[in-house]
């Protein structure tokens, strides 16, 4: 439930960064005009969490970036599907977490995967 909660969150952030980015907010140019808005980098962010919580070494989270990197399109996708309920976009978004989960998890030492697992049980509640 709490990784589901976490994609709602990466989605909702994704999304209203990408309105807010559609509609010029974010302050004008000196000459007038609006500025564009900058996409905070999501998967920047979630590197250095799970580097900080996890004590990655550089090898580690440079793989944790591509891992990310290689599925974010599949999220961004998700999100922009028009077809498709809330509840399928939910599920399919879990699925996704899940491979990234389980491609993090592989690359971790013992200590390691027993914190990945903790933050995991976090997110469920």
């Amino acid at each position: 439930m709490k990784k589901l909660h976490a994609a709602l969150i990466l989605f909702a952030l994704i999304f209203s960064a990408t309105a807010f980015a559609q509609r010029g907010y974010g302050g004008g140019l000196p000459g007038g005009g609006p500025k564009k808005a900058e996409k905070p980098d999501y998967i920047a962010l979630t590197v250095n969490f799970y580097a900080k919580e996890l004590t990655l070494d550089d090898f580690q989270a440079a793989a944790v970036r591509e891992v990310i990197k290689s599925h974010i399109g599949e999220l961004e996708s998700i999100m922009q599907d028009t077809e498709t309920t809330d509840a399928e976009k939910k599920d399919r978004a879990q699925d996704v977490n899940e491979k990234i989960d389980a491609e993090i998890f592989r690359m971790l030492s013992e200590s390691q995967k027993e914190k990945f697992t903790k933050l995991k049980e976090k997110r469920k509640h």
